[in-house]
């Protein structure tokens, strides 16, 4: 009797640790780029905050939060039992970490996988953009020769999407030294609509409270707030907005990559190094 035996042949899986805030995940976009072209074939997953897994579903095949208690255990000499658990890990046999080659994770991983450090700490970088910077280490560890290329983020239509044409202002960032004296954002705004038909809406994030309300003290004309907690319909308002204001932030890095028309103003932190990806952008330091 013939017998038919059927396989099922197993995708080699590759781990992706990469940590850091919205800005720097979109400026290693181009690296994670990178290794889906560098195994296309292989299963891509990632452990990386959820802005990443959210803006670039394409990039990947897997994903755990960075935050989850799994992920501590590959900080410490359990990282190889925690892998062997993992049923989303198991058959991993390589990595790529972006992290120092001397850090406690890869330290703790090269025990179990084979280990690709890219150095992402930004001291490094010297006076090279960030995003570039990182994209060439990324190119060296894997040797891959390869085109730096800026992936475009995932978008959605926000179940009421505004009517245009509207501008939006961000008046807030990360750290308040990023942050411009409100007298000279409405300045920037105003100087951007005049002649224009605009009507101008505020974004306001979780910790944006007091620098929109500065904002709001001073500005001459009607300004409607925005709140919006989906990364992919933020991505969508900033790119069919008819302007952008806003600072080093993370929500400025993101409507770099959209293609974002506007102003982004750089206090203590260089924008040789940190400007947003894309062509549309101004920069000015205040």
């Amino acid at each position: 009797m013939l017998r038919i035996v059927y396989t099922t042949r197993v995708r080699e899986t590759i781990l992706v640790y990469m940590s850091g805030a919205l800005g720097d995940v979109i400026l290693t976009s181009p690296a994670l780029a990178l290794v889906r072209e560098w195994r296309p074939g292989a299963c891509i997953h990632w452990i990386t905050p959820a802005s990443a897994h959210e803006l670039y579903p394409t990039l990947h095949d897997g994903w755990t939060d960075i935050n989850a208690a799994s992920v501590a255990e590959l900080f410490s000499e359990g990282a190889a039992a925690s892998i062997a658990r993992h049923g989303l890990w198991r058959e991993a046999r390589e990595a790529v970490v972006f992290e120092s080659a001397e850090s406690v994770l890869v330290r703790q991983l090269a025990g179990v996988l084979a280990v690709r450090a890219v150095d992402a700490r930004p001291c490094a970088c010297g006076g090279e953009h960030y995003s570039k910077w990182v994209w060439q280490r990324t190119v060296e560890a894997l040797g891959q020769a390869s085109e730096f290329r800026v992936p475009v983020p995932a978008l959605r239509v926000p179940y009421e999407a505004p009517e245009r044409p509207y501008a939006i202002v961000h008046p807030g960032s990360g750290s308040a030294k990023k942050c411009a004296p409100a007298e000279l954002i409405w300045r920037v705004c105003e100087d951007a609509a005049r002649g224009q038909r605009w009507r101008w809406v505020m974004l306001e994030g979780e910790s944006d409270g007091e620098a929109c309300a500065a904002l709001q003290a001073c500005w001459r004309g009607r300004v409607t707030r925005l709140r919006v907690a989906n990364l992919r319909e933020l991505g969508w308002y900033l790119a069919h907005a008819a302007y952008y204001v806003g600072h080093d932030s993370g929500v400025s890095h993101l409507a770099g990559v959209v293609g974002a028309r506007g102003t982004v103003l750089f206090g203590p932190t260089d924008p040789t190094v940190w400007r947003p990806l894309g062509e549309h952008l101004k920069v000015y330091r205040f």
